[in-house]
């Protein structure tokens, strides 16, 4: 190893800060949301770039109050591009997946007494969990090559959005993304929800829309302790006996057979499953909703 104890955990503790995907937002219209806000017409921050726009959001003199008062617990975001369709999770009751996919961070500024919305263009967040809903293509499309290709466009090239269906054909030919050509005309709140209340989406079945808004978030505890505990390891000197054989430069490879396991997880799951079978030392990590937990019996089972 080339590098000390202090300088593992101090790296890893600014990158879970500035990679900070600890959030999984998938129904923006569940009530957890007071202070949505959804945009109307054309949309203008990020197709025209305009630095600031009007926002008329009824809620924003609160809202401000809000982000000052807990800006270490929650973080306002607008976002852009929202998939729809119907959530497979039994312990929710409101089954309406609403989730944007792109969310920039945002600030609200009071000139002469009247609010207006501004983002940053540069610190783009992507919305992983709603993503981990859908199917790729086949077994070899990477949902990170995904995610790679996306971030690159919406870097270089955020004039022409409008490309993204070509992407999502691409890597998820089953959403349903014909309404991306109308961008930058986006969805209304009472649009999308008229169209969730009519439209019966089957398990896996998903659509994404041309729409914007704003959502404040609030940052998990476990992220907030997350931070808090990367940082009391990063003043310790050593690592532990587990770190130390993790981080050696040594690693024996076993083999591994096909598991029976294939058919019933996914292709992301299925290689954090080969791969822990094939080293003694092995770490899943995972945004989100990409269902982490399930591999620890799919292990046991197929080590039985």
């Amino acid at each position: 190893m080339n590098y000390t104890a202090e300088e593992f955990y101090s790296y890893y503790m600014e990158c879970y800060k500035l990679d900070y995907k600890e959030f999984k937002v998938d129904n923006i219209l569940a009530q957890k949301y007071h202070f949505k806000w959804f945009a109307s017409g054309n949309e203008e921050l990020i197709h025209e770039e305009l630095p600031i726009i009007p926002y008329p959001n009824k809620k924003a003199e609160d809202l401000a109050k809000e982000v000052e008062l807990y800006k270490l617990e929650k973080k306002l975001f607008y976002g852009c591009f929202f998939i729809l369709g119907k959530s497979d999770n039994a312990f929710v009751k409101d089954k309406r997946v609403c989730a944007p996919l792109i969310l920039f961070p945002a600030t609200i500024q009071n000139i002469d007494g009247e609010h207006y919305l501004d983002i940053d263009r540069n610190s783009f967040v992507l919305n992983r969990a709603v993503i981990a809903k859908l199917d790729p293509k086949s077994d070899a499309t990477s949902k990170d090559q995904f995610f790679e290709e996306l971030s690159e466009r919406i870097t270089e090239d955020r004039s022409n959005l409008i490309g993204l269906k070509s992407l999502f054909e691409k890597y998820f030919p089953s959403l349903d993304s014909d309404e991306i050509l109308l961008f930058p005309e986006v969805w209304s709140a009472q649009k999308i929800r008229k169209h969730l209340s009519e439209t019966t989406y089957q398990e896996g079945e998903f659509k994404i829309v041309p729409a914007a808004g704003t959502l404040l978030i609030e940052k998990s505890e476990s992220s907030l302790k997350v931070i808090s505990d990367l940082s009391q390891m990063a003043l310790k000197s050593s690592f532990n006996n587990g770190l130390n054989a993790l981080l050696s430069d040594g690693h024996t490879r076993h083999s591994s057979a096909t598991s029976f396991l294939k058919s019933r997880l996914n292709t992301d799951q299925y290689k954090a499953l080969q791969n822990a079978h094939q080293f003694d030392n092995s770490v899943i990590i995972g945004p989100p909703g990409t269902r982490k937990i399930i591999l620890s019996p799919a292990m046991c089972q197929c080590s039985s």
